[in-house]
């Protein structure tokens, strides 16, 4: 299954959930990626901090449904 970058111009995520961002630093430059948590109901990135759980996330350009999570298989 191939992911692909969705221009938050474009649209954003139907529903709350983790997302992988795309981000740019104050100078509008590209500085990275991560996972943040996404809030349909505030229409809000919100950085996943344990200090902060509810900050909002800035900078976001695009975005990626994050991958479930690796589980070990079980025979």
């Amino acid at each position: 299954m191939e992911m692909k970058w969705i221009p938050t111009a474009e649209r954003l995520p139907e529903q709350s959930g983790d997302v992988i961002v795309s981000y740019v630093d104050d100078e509008g430059e590209p500085c990275g990626m991560m996972i943040v948590h996404y809030s349909a109901k505030h229409r809000k990135f919100n950085a996943r901090d344990e200090h902060s759980p509810h900050a909002a996330f800035d900078g976001v350009t695009a975005w990626m449904p994050a991958p479930e999570p690796y589980r070990e298989e079980t025979k």
